[in-house]
């Protein structure tokens, strides 16, 4: 795991830009790797909601690259290259496409379902979606993105969050993000209402997908 940017206020919007997406990698690296850890030992008696947890990572992750594609990557192909990154999405994606074929065909028939295949999908996706991730995190580093006026910067963030917003649903987002962020970044990440944080989505939305949690690696504390 690449090391994390140092950021302890909100003041340097270019910071804070490479911060959010750092921790937003984050997320989905523990999701990889404690499906890993659970395909060991699958849960057959509890197929689809396991399954249904491997379902709302993939398909997060999807929509993350969505806002990126649409968003961040054509800002910042203004002034810098973002060729690398738009060709690894591509490589990624077709692992994703496989990994979520496969989902769809297991829930329909548990007979279907095979942990050895499953986990050789995540692990061909893994070292593509890790070595990705951390390049990524490096091109946004503020040396490189200061030649954007700051307003520029906090524009492109806040459109970033609204596509986000829009085109991931409460229902898995929030359960799935706050319970793959460790108890002592809870505070600071992700930055949304308290409410949002502490109230809303441990005690309503929780409960729809409730079994998918169960196999989350953190509670909402």
């Amino acid at each position: 795991m690449a090391p994390k940017p140092e950021f302890n206020s909100y003041q340097d919007s270019y910071q804070r830009l490479q911060w959010d997406i750092s921790h937003a990698h984050d997320i989905f690296k523990r999701g990889i790797d404690n499906t890993l850890v659970h395909l060991r030992n699958p849960p057959l008696d509890d197929l689809d909601n396991f399954l249904g947890y491997v379902d709302t990572w993939a398909k997060l992750l999807v929509s993350h690259h969505d806002s990126e594609e649409i968003v961040m990557f054509p800002f910042l192909s203004q002034k810098m290259d973002m060729t690398p990154e738009i060709d690894a999405h591509k490589v990624i994606h077709e692992s994703l496409e496989q990994l979520i074929a496969f989902i769809v065909v297991a829930r329909e028939n548990h007979s279907m379902f095979d942990a050895e295949k499953m986990t050789v999908i995540i692990t061909t996706l893994k070292d593509p979606l890790y070595t990705h991730l951390d390049e990524e995190i490096a091109r946004l580093d503020p040396d490189n993105t200061r030649v954007f006026e700051i307003k520029a910067i906090d524009e492109m963030t806040t459109q970033l969050v609204k596509f986000a917003i829009a085109h991931s649903g409460p229902w898995t987002a929030l359960p799935f993000g706050l319970t793959h962020v460790p108890p002592n970044l809870k505070a600071s990440f992700p930055e949304i209402p308290w409410v949002m944080k502490w109230i809303a989505t441990p005690y309503i939305l929780h409960w729809r997908y409730r079994g998918y949690w169960k196999y989350s690696p953190y509670g909402y504390r």
